[in-house]
């Protein structure tokens, strides 16, 4: 154990002086103790703490109990969760425009205002908080809806209606559907801003339902981007959805909702080499299953196993993801321990549930992470893959056992360890088939 000494922010520092020695004491010390070790005569009325602290039993064991008592207040207060809140002040502060050149000197006073230019302040409504809040959610207000309806839109299609969600202004684009976006955010703010149900209408229109192959090849090279909706869309997944996704085909998944923030699997020394002076704690129990949106994430360092699929780090606000394809990628899908365990808890579930029946394992797995069952051609080649797995680690089954120790979660001691792993490759493969990284 290291001892340091150090100060308190108010504390009046020493100067010009040194320190010859000090004493560390494991009580609380007397007055009469103090002045014996300053060689100042004590009166008796300045032993009396030390009297009750050490020679009193009924003291004593009153502060035994009083130390139980606050040990326990802390406790209880410990669990509260704080929120800050806001709150105006009786007299707003006076604002004033800085003179250039001189941003001491106050110019003309100012209030509170927006743009005129986008819609004028509502008549009769207050000059802070709760009058922007009005404002932005005014009938005649021509952006606030049509900004969240853009960006809801984005999360479907991988592109929204305003290619620059981003910039709404005279430097972004001009949407591709105008009467389309108009409709939807009105739509959207009669409808008391119901965030579920646009997404449900999104979700079940046609133009989502789309087949994402078109019938014409075409249009692959003449809409690229899919611009004009004329299919399907394909968006790959975030890193935060494809985590979740294999927790939730492997049943690991913890669909807990609330709480603090959980800590999953990452790389040892992560913190300590990136330059963090903090430690990383790893979560027990379902805090390693959570859903992606309750992970630690410190902000200027996302885990790296979602850096990896393009998450940004939290230093400035970022309304689009750029999405990229590497081969970082499919290292993470196929040895981050995370999917890794998710991969053999999967294999175990589908063999599980099958018996001795492997087509009928195969085909689970692929509906599981692919969302249908697999063509006759595709069942035969996950027949060749699991059967060639399988004669490799009936023949190494130190390798077999190896892969259990990926994850905390207990391997099921009733099925075949060389099985479990074959049915594993099938379901890593699977894991990072293009139908299942993308939608």
């Amino acid at each position: 154990m290291r001892f340091t000494l150090g100060g308190r922010e108010h504390d009046s520092p020493l100067k010009n002086c040194g320190v010859d020695e000090y004493y560390v004491f494991g009580r609380d010390i007397s007055a009469g103790e103090v002045k014996n070790l300053a060689g100042v005569p004590s009166q008796s009325e300045d032993w009396l703490d030390w009297w009750l602290a050490l020679k009193h039993d009924g003291w004593k064991t009153a502060q035994a109990e009083l130390r139980k008592l606050r040990e326990a207040r802390t406790a209880v207060t410990n669990e509260v969760l704080e929120i800050m809140v806001m709150q105006e002040l009786p007299m707003a502060r006076p604002a004033f425009v800085r003179l250039r050149g001189d941003h001491r000197q106050k110019g003309e006073p100012v209030q509170p205002d927006v743009p005129q230019q986008i819609l004028p302040w509502p008549e009769g409504a207050p000059r802070n908080r709760l009058g922007f809040g009005q404002w932005l959610v005014s009938p005649h207000h021509p952006l606030v809806a049509r900004v969240a309806v853009n960006r809801l839109w984005q999360m479907f299609f991988g592109r929204g209606l305003v290619g620059t969600p981003e910039d709404f202004g005279t430097r972004g684009e001009l949407p591709s559907h105008p009467e389309l976006l108009d409709w939807l955010a009105c739509d959207f703010r009669d409808h008391g801003w119901d965030v579920k149900r646009l997404c449900r209408m999104i979700a079940l229109s046609g133009t989502f339902g789309q087949n994402a192959m078109p019938e014409d090849p075409t249009q692959l090279t003449a809409d690229p981007a899919n611009k004009w909706l004329a299919r399907g869309p394909v968006v790959r997944l975030a890193g935060e959805e494809l985590r979740d996704q294999a927790l939730a085909a492997s049943g690991l998944f913890a669909d807990k909702v609330g709480g603090p923030s959980v800590y999953p699997y990452l790389p040892l020394g992560i913190y300590r080499d990136s330059g963090l002076q903090q430690n990383y704690v790893e979560s027990q129990g379902e805090g390693l299953y959570r859903r992606s949106l309750y992970t630690f994430w410190r902000r200027t360092l996302a885990p790296p196993n979602l850096a990896a699929f393009d998450a940004p780090t939290r230093e400035v606000c970022v309304v689009r993801r750029e999405k990229t394809s590497t081969p970082v990628q499919a290292l993470v899908l196929l040895n981050d321990p995370q999917y890794v365990e998710a991969q053999r808890v999967l294999a175990a579930r589908v063999l599980k549930e099958a018996g001795e029946d492997d087509a009928a394992a195969c085909a689970a797995a692929f509906r599981l992470l692919l969302g249908r069952l697999p063509t006759g051609q595709e069942q035969a080649v996950l027949q060749r893959l699991l059967n060639g797995h399988s004669d490799h680690y009936r023949a190494h089954e130190d390798e077999a056992r190896a892969l259990f120790q990926n994850g905390h979660h207990v391997a099921d001691e009733h099925l075949e360890p060389a099985r479990v792993a074959a049915m594993a490759m099938v379901v890593r493969t699977l894991m990072s088939h293009v139908e299942a990284v993308n939608r």
